[in-house]
């Protein structure tokens, strides 16, 4: 259930966006940053500037436009929008949210009509201009007091592990919250849940008993803010009002307070009334005489979703139907599902109208299909890299979608007896696969002479997936790569370690742009023409003679899965588990990267102060 409201919320998003921009702004020159961008790398490449964002956000053709200069939803074009604008500044509507999920919408928008939209930002500003961008919308919810409450709190009871500037102590294994990408992938309401109750296997992190709920709300706000420069721009503050304490500093701070109340229960209702229509062109509905329905009415929550009531009733013959007395209140969202065809499908969620006393629901009903032509690979990307000198770490990310008009189930059965919906058949060669922990409730790993990732959840039409995996290849002087694609792929690309360490020489690639991130420099090469269902995927990675075997276990694929998609993003976060469990024994990719940070300390070729972050980051991978 969890995994269909994170659906739900995905089409509520993908149809109504965090923001919508009327055809004045969609046809108006918007600020550059850089003329040509480099393709993205999935994670801010530096701090964040809070300063510059807010000079983007606020200016003429910039966010503001639409949101608002405070965020509140009333700008100047704010009443051209058929679409609930959101308020950026209500944290009970965004604690729940993570920046990546904004980023990827700010990156590719909504999708939305001309009269509903959100535009992409992709071409139009860089991407760390991007993540300043959705990191100072995000800080439009915190005030200057929370974050010196914060400071305050963060001081006296955080900074002797953490650091006072977020880096951990000396002889500390700490995530660094100086380095603007450690949480991007982690919304505030997860941060304020592992200050409440603590983090699985990490003695004293509990806070419930000495801080007020107010306090770990703060200090949550302000652990994100240590990798942000000029935080003077939020919430009225000054620079001056905002010192990091020191860790030995006395600080008072105010007792706990009792948690408020949850809201009263309005007794307001209205009625939710619609028809289903036939989403297969062609296809003639069986709807007897009426179609069992349910009407679901959830509510998001700092722990999730919650359910508010399910209701059911029959459409009649033609398809029509009627709810009446549902209960209203802010927050509120509805969608109407049937089974069809042997499976949940579901319409389109729409959240509570302001005024009136009803609200339309259309219930799409697809026909089935077997024919894998109707799925597609919209995007793939790569990450190779060299691990202990005989073998090759392959990281992926894909989305993929189903194109037409009806739904993909094949013949065949997983497990479950479900139909299996997606298969994706792995390199023989392949060791040490390992799936993204975002994905157990998606996605299986089948082993054997013909190994796979396979899924049997249908997708709803309009909503794409993401898969995230990684494994090894045994490698001498080249790397070779050869995996059966059942479906079409559309665009690959494919990163090596650049600066001569490796090449990719078929007149199949284009080389693009390097990119560079934390683990190095990475050349690009982009597949030509797209392959069609039934195909191989087969390529060779030339090692160069320059090959410094780099201690690099991942590239944390979770972050390149995000930046392929808004939606997708969305539906994996909120499938996401904020304890995270990785399968797979990794032990021999992090001894070898551990002697290969050895040799290279040794050798002169890192200091000694880049050893010992990148030996505690791997002993702490290896530890979680």
């Amino acid at each position: 259930m969890r995994r269909l409201w994170g659906i739900l919320l995905a089409l509520l998003l993908t149809s109504c966006g965090l923001a919508n921009e009327p055809p004045i702004v969609v046809t108006a020159p918007l600020p550059t940053i850089t003329p040509t961008p480099p393709p993205d790398v999935g994670r801010p490449s530096g701090r964040i500037d809070l300063a510059r964002a807010a000079a983007i956000f606020g200016g003429e053709q910039g966010c503001a436009a639409c949101h608002g200069v405070a965020g509140l939803g009333d700008g100047l074009t704010a009443g051209a929008f058929t679409c609930p604008m959101p308020r950026l500044a209500d944290p009970t509507a965004n604690r729940s949210k993570t920046i990546l999920a904004w980023f990827a919408m700010t990156t590719n928008g909504n999708n939305g009509t001309r009269e509903c939209l959100m535009p992409a930002w992709n071409g139009r500003l860089d991407e760390q201009a991007r993540w300043e961008v959705t990191n100072y919308a995000y800080a439009l919810q915190y005030k200057a007091t929370m974050l010196q409450t914060g400071a305050a709190v963060w001081a006296q009871t955080c900074a002797a592990c953490h650091g006072a500037g977020g880096k951990a102590a000396s002889g500390k294994t700490m995530p660094d919250f100086s380095d603007a990408a450690t949480l991007i992938t982690l919304s505030d309401t997860a941060l304020f849940r592992r200050i409440t109750v603590g983090i699985s296997g990490v003695e004293g992190h509990a806070f419930s008993d000495t801080l007020s709920e107010d306090q770990r709300w703060a200090v949550a706000a302000y652990t994100r803010s240590l990798a942000w420069d000029h935080v003077e721009v939020i919430g009225g503050g000054s620079a001056e009002s905002l010192p990091l304490p020191a860790a030995t500093e006395d600080v008072s701070l105010p007792p706990p307070t009792a948690a408020p109340t949850a809201p009263p229960f309005s007794d307001a209702s209205l009625t939710v009334r619609g028809k289903i229509t036939a989403g297969t062109a062609g296809a003639a509905l069986s709807l007897g005489e009426g179609l069992p329905l349910q009407l679901e009415v959830i509510t998001p929550t700092e722990q999730g979703f919650q359910a508010v009531t399910r209701l059911e009733r029959k459409s009649d013959a033609a398809g029509a139907f009627s709810f009446p007395n549902v209960p209203r209140q802010g927050g509120y969202i509805y969608v109407v599902s049937a089974a069809y065809n042997g499976i949940t499908q579901i319409g389109t969620p729409r959240p509570a109208p302001p005024s009136g006393d009803s609200l339309d629901l259309v219930l799409p009903l697809y026909d089935l299909t077997d024919d894998p032509a109707v799925v597609e690979i919209e995007i793939a990307r790569l990450f190779i890299d060299f691990i202990g000198g005989d073998r090759a770490l392959v990281e992926v990310a894909l989305r993929y979608r189903t194109v037409g008009d009806r739904l993909y189930q094949s013949r065949e059965r997983g497990a479950d007896g479900r139909a299996i919906t997606f298969r994706l058949p792995l390199p023989r060669e392949a060791t040490g696969v390992n799936l993204s922990a975002d994905q157990a409730e998606q996605f299986t790993l089948v082993g054997g002479d013909s190994p796979a990732i396979l899924s049997t959840t249908t997708l709803p039409m309009g909503v794409a997936a993401t898969l995230q995996f990684q494994f090894l290849l045994e490698t001498g002087a080249e790397v070779a790569l050869d995996m059966p694609i059942p479906y079409r792929l559309a665009e690959l690309g494919v990163n090596v370690p650049g600066e001569g360490r490796a090449a990719i020489r078929d007149p199949r690639f284009l080389a693009g742009t390097p990119i560079a991130l934390n683990t190095g420099v990475y050349d690009r090469y982009d597949l030509r023409e797209p392959i069609s269902g039934g195909g191989t995927l087969s390529f060779v990675v030339i090692r160069g003679e320059t090959n410094d075997q780099r201690p690099v276990l991942a590239i944390v694929i979770t972050l390149m899965a995000f930046l392929l998609g808004g939606t997708a993003g969305i539906i994996l976060l909120m499938n996401r588990r904020d304890q995270i469990t990785e399968s797979v024994d990794h032990s021999g990719q992090v001894a070898a990267a551990l002697a290969a940070l050895e040799r290279l300390r040794a050798t002169g070729r890192l200091s000694d102060e880049d050893y010992e972050s990148r030996r505690a980051a791997l002993e702490a991978r290896d530890k979680s």
